[in-house]
This record gives C-alpha cells, structure tokens and sequence, in this order.
C-alpha cells in the first residue's frame, strides 16, 4: 500500500524534515503481484477473511485508496517501484535485461538518509 507513496516522493532533493521527536520512520513495503484489492477485508471485501495480517498493517498504517503501477507485468514495475522511474528511463522492459547498477535504488536512498 506504501506503492503509490513512494513513486510520488523525489528521493534525489533533501529529504524532508523528520516529525517530532526526529526519530526514523519505521517503513515496511508490501508488495504483492495478481492481487486484486476487491478481495481484501481492508477495501471492503466482507464474505470472509482473507488477509487479516494485511487488514492490521493497513489499520495501524498506511492505506492507499488510489494506485497504479506503470505497466501491467511485474518485473518493469518493481523496477519502477525501486527507481523511482519509468519504464522508458529505466529500461528494464525484458527478463534478460538488468538494472544499471549505477541508478539509486531504494534501500540505498533509504540507508543512506
């Protein structure tokens, strides 16, 4: 559900100043591929339980209502997801294809601030 935020975020200007108490935010990223949001108790879906431990982490966090992914097959999305760019720009669009080790990924951005 942290999708959607983290493509919004500009990871290359300064990073924004840390709420009250200037502690790090703890950040747990789920990420789940073929799963359709219409089934989890979370986005209303009521005939049984499906995902308890994920209707949790979207209570006590934080809950996308709106998100879309740049592309409909996994591979260039993560990449995107982890780049912070495009398709286009980033060029992962075919399995024999890899990221240019040169491009900031996320954990590094995050490590790193």
């Amino acid at each position: 559900m942290l999708f959607s935020l983290l493509l919004g975020c500009s990871w290359f200007s300064e990073p924004p100043a840390l709420p009250d108490g200037g502690e790090r935010p703890d950040i747990v990223l789920v990420s789940l591929d073929t799963l359709r949001a219409d089934h989890l108790g979370a986005y209303g879906y009521t005939e049984r339980d499906t995902s308890p431990f994920l209707d949790s982490l979207a209570k006590d966090g934080v809950r996308a209502e709106h998100f879309r992914s740049p592309c409909p097959w996994t591979l260039p999305s993560h990449t995107t997801l982890f780049t912070g760019m495009l398709p286009q720009t980033h060029r992962v669009v075919d399995d024999d294809v890899k990221v240019d080790l040169s491009l900031p990924v996320l954990p590094e951005v995050l490590q790193s601030r």
